[in-house]
C-alpha cells in the first residue's frame, strides 16, 4: 500500500516507514528492535523536555542595541526533528 506512493507530509512517511519495518516477516525482529530503542530514546527526550524542563521547544538569543535589549526566537519540534531523521535529507 506504502512502497509505490508518494506521501506529502513528513509524518506520513514516518508512519509508512514503520508500517514497512512491521511488514517485513524475515527482519520482524529487528524491526521490532528498531521501533523499541526508538521508544526508548523519544520517552527519555520526552522526560527531559516535560519532567526535568531541561530541553525547551524553542529557542532564545538576546542581545544589546543601544540602549536596549531585543530578542531573537526559534521555535522548533523534536517530533519533526524526529520525522526529518526518518525521512533523511533530500536534494
Amino acid at each position: 500500500m506504502f512502497v509505490h506512493s508518494a506521501l506529502p507530509y513528513p509524518e506520513g512517511v514516518a508512519a509508512a516507514e514503520i508500517l514497512k519495518v512491521g511488514s517485513q516477516s524475515s527482519k520482524s525482529i529487528e524491526g521490532l528492535k528498531e521501533i523499541m530503542s526508538g521508544g526508548v530514546i523519544s520517552s527519555i527526550v520526552a522526560f527531559c523536555t516535560n519532567g526535568l524542563y531541561a530541553l525547551s521547544g524553542a529557542l532564545s538569543l538576546w542581545f544589546p542595541i543601544g540602549n536596549g535589549m531585543t530578542q531573537f526566537s526559534l521555535g522548533y519540534s523534536t517530533a519533526l526533528v524526529g520525522a526529518g531523521y526518518l525521512i533523511g535529507i533530500t536534494s
